[in-house]
């Protein structure tokens, strides 16, 4: 799993996401061309959100997270986001399968945290398979989304009433 990772792994950059990629209005795999191939590590964030999130809230947040990480590193992040860099072919048990190896390829974890983050169960298992390869919170960026009070959302987490959009995600976790 983690040398299928490693030979497939993609990432775009900071300046190609748009609202699209962060609002599944666009259909499945059709962002994929703007993501590239990269080699493990060359990943500087692994972004996590909630599709039932407001997408221009996680945009703006993913922006200045990336403003500053340029002004930081001379340079626009490379990102692993779901929408772009996913392969769109994939069945939900080889999605979970190969999460721990994307996550472990990344520097760094970015949450982008609204309302639901904390009650959906793929971004929390998106942050247990990067906390599982590279352990430690100080990789971890938790960027709350305006007017959201994500340490009240995270105290009141529940991985058993955890949802998911599709009914296999939960049954492929349990299995």
């Amino acid at each position: 799993i983690i040398a299928e990772a490693a030979r497939t792994i993609r990432a775009v950059r900071a300046n190609s996401v748009s609202l699209e990629g962060l609002a599944a209005l666009a259909p499945r795999g059709t962002l994929v061309g703007l993501s590239l191939p990269v080699r493990p590590g060359d990943v500087d964030a692994f972004v996590s959100h909630s599709w039932a999130d407001p997408p221009g809230s996680k945009l703006g947040a993913l922006q200045q997270w990336c403003a500053h990480f340029a002004m930081e590193h001379g340079r626009q992040p490379l990102l692993w986001l779901d929408a772009y860099c996913a392969d769109p072919g994939a069945e939900p048990a080889a999605r979970i399968r190969a999460l721990p190896a994307l996550a472990g390829c990344s520097q760094r974890f970015v949450a982008l945290v609204g309302p639901t983050y904390f009650r959906r169960w793929w971004p929390l298992a998106e942050l247990l398979a990067f906390l599982e390869m590279a352990p430690g919170p100080d990789r971890v960026d938790v960027l709350p989304l305006p007017d959201v009070d994500w340490l009240a959302h995270a105290a009141a987490l529940r991985t058993a009433s955890a949802t998911a959009a599709r009914r296999e995600d939960l049954m492929t976790w349990e299995a």
